[in-house]
């Protein structure tokens, strides 16, 4: 039983190798998609739209920063914080700093 797991499971290396196929995040990357495109799919697999273009070189910092801002927005909504509450927070912020 053991010795045909390892014959199938090096099987199973060998042809993923061979055809250059490999897996992130339950996306399979094939040679023939680009991977803008790949990343693209994966934002929408989340309802998140993110263009093409955002991808592009000049355009990541912007895209990754606003990426960061969604996922702190989803982290609050996921508290009891309310608007008052972060607004309150913030002043007392901007009150120590000064």
């Amino acid at each position: 039983e053991i010795k045909n797991i390892n014959s199938d499971f090096n099987s199973l290396k060998r042809n993923i190798i061979a055809n250059k196929f490999s897996i992130i995040n339950n996306i399979a990357l094939l040679d023939d998609k680009p991977m803008k495109q790949l990343i693209s799919d994966r934002f929408k697999m989340e309802k998140i739209e993110l263009s093409i273009d955002s991808l592009e070189p000049d355009n990541l910092g912007k895209t990754i920063n606003d990426i960061f801002i969604l996922l702190n927005a989803e982290y609050i909504k996921q508290t009891t914080l309310t608007y008052d509450d972060i607004k309150y927070y913030l002043n007392v912020l901007t009150f120590l700093r000064h």
